[in-house]
């Protein structure tokens, strides 16, 4: 976390909502030596380009206004300064945020193209291309939303933009509650067992989880947490070559299951 020394519980107090989209371009094909310009590739690669260069607007939501004010009392002086008077910062703040890629997400919707398929011969235009773009989206927004701005932000009627069919789209989820017993009994059973010096409890929001199945039943409050301690280079190996957590740290997660049914067996 920016300005904290030693180690965060970050408790997962909001999720944001997911969403694929499928762009595919359709028409003629044919032989390399006569294209029709713009090709397929060329008019979908512009619209992902497009896309890149129009990011979704940053902004503060209530899970990330929660985290600036939880880690504030251990920065230093001037960012004590700085996130006691987010009314007056909060625009500096979000755009502090927004210059990291490991922080952006925490202040809008991000967009990822992750797949490109077309053609399969190298002198052969391919008649059709297609895309998957996924997008992370920030608490606020919704899926409606989401899929317009990329309509108007690709501004081209031949790109086709549609929901990945064999996938899934979630909206962002509610906001829980990090003043009741269930948040406390969490954050108890943190402290009471990871570490000889506690970490620093942070309210924090997550990209999407498996919760989304609790939040569809109705529960009033979800909190996602994980007890293991994660090394400084864990976000670039998620999802990546290598992802792991060693032996140690899975062991030393064990206890906080235990404390935590003790704790809520008090609520």
């Amino acid at each position: 976390m920016p300005g904290v020394v030693g180690s965060a519980a970050l408790i997962g107090i909001a999720e944001k909502g997911y969403l694929s989209l499928e762009l595919s371009v359709e028409g003629p094909g044919g032989h390399s030596s006569m294209p029709h310009i713009p090709t397929q590739i060329g008019r979908l690669s512009a619209a992902i380009a497009r896309l890149e260069a129009h990011q979704f607007p940053a902004r503060l939501e209530a899970p990330t206004a929660e985290m600036l004010r939880d880690i504030m009392p251990v920065q230093a002086f001037g960012r004590r300064l700085v996130l006691a008077n987010l009314w007056l910062f909060g625009p500096l703040v979000t755009r502090q945020l927004a210059s990291s890629p490991e922080m952006a997400t925490t202040v809008r919707t991000t967009i990822a193209p992750t797949i490109f398929n077309a053609g399969d011969t190298e002198n052969v235009l391919p008649a059709r291309a297609r895309a998957i773009v996924n997008f992370q989206i920030l608490t606020g927004d919704t899926i409606e939303a989401v899929v317009a701005r990329v309509n108007r932000t690709i501004a081209d009627s031949s790109v086709k933009v549609a929901l990945l069919p064999e996938g899934f789209a979630t909206s962002p989820s509610a906001v829980s509650d990090v003043t009741g017993p269930a948040f406390t009994a969490v954050a108890k059973a943190v402290q009471q067992t990871l570490g000889e010096r506690p970490p620093l409890i942070v309210p924090f929001l997550t990209g999407p989880t498996d919760s989304r199945f609790w939040s569809k039943a109705k529960t009033r409050n979800v909190f996602r947490f994980t007890p293991f301690l994660y090394e400084k280079d864990w976000m670039s190996r998620a999802h990546g070559s290598n992802e792991r957590i060693s032996v140690q740290t899975l062991a030393a997660g064990v206890p906080f299951y235990s404390q935590l049914i003790r704790n809520a067996e008090a609520l």
